[in-house]
């Protein structure tokens, strides 16, 4: 069994804040590595470990992505302490340890870890610049800089603990090779898995977000007539009224808006294309489902969302004290914390059908970000 303990419980001393919690787009740093090692079934187990002040607070952080399957524990005064830690809440007998500060880890890499064969695997990349220990001149070539995720038998982790006698490293790798002389296995790392350890990183941190993450921007429009004797359903929450919306499903206008949206910035189509009222399986369906499945297909297509914005146009009933379950239902739906998510409503006053209580119409904007690879990735062919 391969368990992954990713290591977060750092004070960050050198950056000035603890860099698991740094947010990019409202996501903290450990999501990005987290949501990428997600993809790998041969992962069985998540460990997170996280400064213990922090751990509750990870834990409903977690929640609110969809991802309260992982496992958070909290983590010690040193790097071993914390790896020690992640290492007795884990079943595996082979262990990858990657470092949360390590966001942008491409899916190559850790195929790479995981399917060679070794009791130590390492990742690393070459050193390209000309580098001088004092005034002695050093054999670039001969330089590895090391990086995780590292694969570990169990054993030999454990064994390395022992008899460590409580002395730091900087990597388990080190540890191992000075305590039991195990030689590591060695293969090719990548500059995208860079570590970010000073505030000055952040620079460079924004610039490969740019260019790893593209901005698409969707927008959805739906519209219902009501109908007395229909339930109406507003973003997956029952409103109670005595007219609903009249559709092939439950008609669900600010869903089906959104599903239009996230669906057109991607460019796979559109509600129809996925869910057409030709197909007796959808008659009657709940619109919700229909959003999981661009869920689905956002984390296929490596998209997370930036914010939502919707609007909802109906006489009545008044939406306000409705909004905050709207928002909630569509952030667990979406995955994503209640904060990106918009809800407006906006009568007609009076005029046309929606004005006369004859139809309910909702807009949807939706700023995504989809994760391709960099211009320069092309250069870099240990970036692949």
């Amino acid at each position: 069994m391969l368990s992954l303990i990713l290591v977060g419980a750092g004070k960050g001393e050198r950056f000035g804040f603890p860099k698991a919690f740094l947010k990019i787009e409202k996501y903290p740093l450990y999501f990005f590595s987290l949501r990428t090692f997600l993809k790998f079934n041969e992962i069985k187990e998540i460990v997170l470990v996280v400064p213990a002040k922090r751990r509750e607070s990870v834990h409903k952080e977690l929640k609110t992505l969809g991802l309260d399957n992982i496992k958070v524990v909290k983590g010690g005064l040193t790097r071993s302490e914390s790896v020690r830690n992640g290492l007795r809440n884990s079943r595996g007998d082979r262990i990858l340890i990657h470092d949360v500060s390590r966001p942008f880890i491409p899916e190559n890499l850790i195929k790479r870890v995981i399917k060679s064969k070794g009791r130590l695997v390492v990742p690393f990349v070459k050193l390209y610049d000309t580098a001088f220990e004092e005034d002695k001149l050093l054999k670039r070539q001969k330089i590895k800089i090391i990086q995780t995720p590292q694969k570990i038998e169990r054993g030999i982790l454990l064994e390395a603990f022992r008899r460590s006698r409580g002395k730091n490293f900087p990597d388990e790798s080190t540890m191992i090779k000075e305590i039991l002389n195990v030689k590591p296995v060695y293969v090719k790392g990548s500059f995208l898995n860079f570590k970010l350890t000073y505030p000055e990183d952040i620079i460079f941190l924004k610039t490969i977000w740019r260019g790893l993450f593209k901005p698409v921007i969707g927008w959805g429009y739906d519209l219902h007539p009501l109908e007395e004797g229909r339930k109406l359903y507003i973003g997956g929450i029952h409103i109670p009224f005595k007219k609903g919306a009249v559709g092939h499903s439950d008609g669900d206008v600010l869903i089906h808006s959104l599903v239009d949206a996230i669906l057109g910035a991607i460019g796979k189509g559109d509600i129809g294309t996925h869910f057409p009222d030709s197909e007796k399986k959808w008659k009657d369906a709940k619109s919700e489902f229909f959003l999981k499945r661009c869920v689905e297909i956002m984390e296929k297509e490596n998209v997370i969302i930036g914010n939502i914005d919707c609007v909802i146009f109906l006489e009545r009933p008044k939406i306000v004290k409705h909004r905050k379950k709207i928002r909630a239902k569509l952030a667990k739906i979406l995955k994503i914390p209640e904060e990106k998510i918009s809800i407006k409503a906006k009568t007609s006053e009076k005029m046309g059908i929606i004005g006369k209580e004859e139809a309910i119409a909702s807009y949807s904007v939706c700023l995504l970000f989809q994760k391709t690879l960099p211009p320069f990735s092309s250069i870099l062919k240990t970036m692949s």
